[in-house]
């Protein structure tokens, strides 16, 4: 009559779901695992979902963004040592006195007016003349070109090396998201499909309760099987609270790699 011993093999199935590897949080994968380059982790052959959550993730996750405003920024010290090497042109202008402060040529015109009204006994000439000489424009051109600057090639290849760093940081940080997201995705979709196989296999457990109840009434069985279908009805709901545990762990761990990783 014992048509359910099926309900051993659930447990077996089911135990790396309920045990602490269930609601650990995602462990970063090697570089193999999460893919060589974004493209493949973001490939057509993953699970339906997996990549739209994936392309989410890589732009709402802080710590990657982090690292690409890093790398921008080691670009830009790049671009910065090699503007080094460009000629520069500068270009300066200013308004000038000549003779410290300007002459008056009024000053010498005066004194000789002066004397030739006096020998004309006239005053046919003035002698208060202002002429006092404008600013003059200064204006400098300058163009200068490095020849040869031996610090500079070093902090070239110190920069570009920065940079290539910066780079390898930032891949290794989308490779971890990536890897993070999978291993929570796919943990929260195998327990939802264990939890709903559960559900549907509770009515046998609940028919196997009531057949024996039946035939311990009717004297064809004795009471202990009764007891046992109980206890296997019992066991199985704790098992399928323990796999929706899991299944909201999958789900924070989604929620943990989409945005804290």
């Amino acid at each position: 009559m014992r048509t359910y011993c099926f309900f051993a093999g659930f447990v077996l199935a089911l135990s790396p779901l309920v045990g602490p590897a269930a609601n650990a949080q995602p462990v970063p994968a090697s570089p193999e695992a999460a893919g060589e380059a974004p493209k493949e982790a973001l490939g057509a052959a993953q699970a339906p979902g997996l990549a739209q959550y994936q392309r989410e993730a890589l732009a709402q996750n802080f710590a990657l963004a982090g690292k690409e405003l890093e790398k921008q920024r080691r670009a830009a010290e790049v671009r910065v040592v090699r503007s080094a090497y460009y000629p520069t042109v500068d270009l300066s202008a200013r308004y000038t006195h000549f003779f410290f402060g300007g002459l008056d040529l009024g000053a010498l015109f005066n004194p000789v007016y002066g004397t030739l009204n006096q020998v004309t006994g006239q005053a046919g000439f003035p002698t208060d003349l202002q002429l006092r000489l404008p600013p003059a424009l200064d204006a400098k051109l300058e163009l200068a070109q490095p020849l040869y600057i031996p610090a500079l090639s070093t902090a070239q290849k110190l920069a570009g090396l920065s940079q290539q760093a910066s780079q390898v940081e930032l891949d290794l940080v989308r490779r971890e998201i990536i890897a993070g997201l999978r291993t929570a995705y796919l943990g929260h979709a195998r327990a939802a499909q264990v939890a709903a196989l559960l559900r549907e296999t509770r009515a046998l457990l609940e028919e196997n309760l009531r057949v024996s109840q039946q035939l311990v009434a009717a004297d064809k069985q004795t009471g202990d099987v009764v007891f046992r279908a109980r206890a296997e009805l019992a066991a199985h709901d704790q098992l399928l609270r323990q796999v929706e545990e899991a299944q909201r762990g999958g789900a924070r761990g989604q929620l943990a790699a989409r945005r804290l990783a």
